[in-house]
């Protein structure tokens, strides 16, 4: 991914392109052509930032000459050679049906046909994810991003996430949840594709209520180092079965390897599902990698280390909502559960 370095080629001289990865998983390239000069900062393996990272300085270099688009009588300043295109090439991404045609950064007919984007596409666009650069020589921290969410308010839009296991086709977003349909053993949704920095986004909150004949969730992982789903990468968590909905924080970091950039996560709502029945549903609320735990504030660490082992607060609210009970039982039930939980925090000190 990222920087490429070229120099002295077809008019550009200076050139850098930095590869882009974008939430729908494709990749774009930027470049920037004609500079006066590279910082030294920027090798093939460095990662940059934008608005951050300087790249080099702007010029008019070309043909192996410093000052070539000065002196080759147009008479230009210096200025920024600048594309968005689909290749970290220096040549056109595409050649049009028909043509036989090489452009360097101009295309004759539509740009689009040539593997060229509008960049107020992208400029300011929260569709880019993260940049960094080709090779191994990187001093640069940049991880990816700090957090990511789903909400799930539009009806019909899975959000990117991909159901495995699954009664068919049995699953929709309505009513601000995602509804899951699971078939038989090992249902899961999967997020591939989201470069998040270890060390800062370190829960999964899930709000979630499951039908399931188990209570076994589980929250797996993949990172830049280890880019394969297994049984290593993974965080057990104990779900809460029946109609009620639940907040639950799934602290990542109890996984040593939950370190680096995360690039993708599964979430595991149980063991098995019940296959040809629909008793068996699963709903998603939220789901919201951050931080800190649901419900929590400040900086810094979590007085619950065994977060995601128990769930967190119910929210009586949704309860209510969707089910046929009255308020004051509930309330009730959950003064006498917190009231538990405060128990718990004398006994253990910290460890709630």
């Amino acid at each position: 991914m990222g920087v490429k370095k070229k120099e002295f080629e077809e008019g550009f001289r200076n050139t850098v392109i930095i590869e882009h990865q974008l939430i729908n998983g494709k990749k774009i390239y930027s470049m920037y052509a004609h500079l006066a000069s590279i910082d030294s900062g920027i090798e093939e393996g460095s990662y940059v930032r934008g608005g951050i990272t300087k790249i080099g300085i702007m010029g008019a270099t070309g043909y192996g000459q410093e000052d070539y688009w000065i002196k080759c009588g147009k008479n230009t300043n210096p200025h920024l050679h600048f594309e968005i295109k689909d290749l970290n090439i220096l040549t056109n991404p595409t050649t049009p049906p028909g043509t036989v045609e090489t452009v360097y950064g101009y295309a004759t007919g539509n740009p689009d046909d040539y593997g060229y984007h509008n960049p107020e596409i992208y400029i300011n666009n929260d569709e880019i994810l993260v940049v960094k650069s080709y090779g191994s020589n990187s001093k640069s921290t940049y991880k990816g991003k700090t957090s990511a969410q789903w909400e799930f308010n539009i009806p019909c839009n899975l959000e990117g996430w991909e159901p495995h296991n699954m009664e068919g086709a049995l699953y929709s977003v309505e009513d601000g949840s995602l509804f899951l349909d699971l078939a038989g053993s090992d249902p899961w949704i999967e997020m591939n594709g989201l470069y998040l920095d270890a060390s800062t986004a370190k829960f999964v909150n899930i709000g979630m209520s499951s039908n399931c004949p188990d209570n076994i969730g589980a929250v797996y992982f993949i990172t830049t180092e280890s880019p394969a789903y297994g049984d290593d990468k993974k965080v057990e968590f104990t779900v809460s079965t029946g109609p009620g909905w639940y907040d639950y924080s799934v602290s990542m970091a109890d996984n040593s390897l939950w370190e680096g950039t995360v690039t993708g996560i599964r979430i595991d709502p149980a063991n098995n599902g019940i296959a040809g029945t629909n008793e068996d549903t699963v709903g998603f609320e939220y789901i919201r990698i951050e931080e800190m735990g649901s419900g929590e504030s400040g900086s810094g660490t979590s007085e619950k280390s065994v977060t995601g082992i128990i769930p967190a607060e119910t929210n009586t609210d949704q309860i209510l909502d969707k089910n046929i009970v009255s308020e004051k039982e509930v309330k009730g039930i959950m003064e006498k559960v917190n009231d538990f939980i405060e128990m718990l925090k004398g006994l253990f000190g910290g460890l709630l």
